[in-house]
């Protein structure tokens, strides 16, 4: 990747993360109390990061009743990455993308997402994995 190219791309992240996402069921003052959704993520993304946000004072994801079944396993796996992130120090959690959404039956759906968190240090990009079943995490790993 030449100079040119990788202070581009660096330039679209930070536009991104500062003005491109739309904040989520945030309170005042608190920019960490949810996820926000990049501008290109998505109907899925966007509805699964609302689900995520309804739950965020709760340690674990509970099942949202108004979203189907690959959307609630999009925000489980999404909630608990977001978690995580946040206990390691970040502050802004932006979901950009949804990597993939594999339905294995049974209830079950593999997941991969693509996140950003900002921290004091700077932005980390983390690509979280699920397997979700019926709408709990039964696998997890995070880079």
């Amino acid at each position: 990747m030449n100079n040119k190219t990788g202070v581009a791309k660096f330039a679209v992240a930070a536009a991104l993360l500062a003005f491109g996402t739309t904040q989520l069921n945030a309170k005042a003052g608190d920019v960490a109390a949810g996820i926000a959704v990049g501008v290109a993520a998505g109907a899925v993304l966007a509805a699964a990061a609302s689900a995520a946000n309804a739950d965020w004072d709760s340690d674990r994801y509970d099942y949202a009743w108004g979203y189907d079944k690959s959307q609630n396993a999009v925000a489980a796996c999404m909630h608990k990455a977001a978690k995580i992130a946040a206990k390691q120090g970040a502050y802004r959690i932006v979901a950009e993308k949804l990597d993939y959404l594999n339905h294995r039956g049974g209830g079950q759906f593999k997941v991969g997402l693509r996140l950003k968190a900002a921290y004091r240090w700077g932005v980390d990009v983390h690509y979280p994995k699920c397997t979700v079943q019926n709408g709990w995490v039964s696998a997890f790993k995070m880079n």
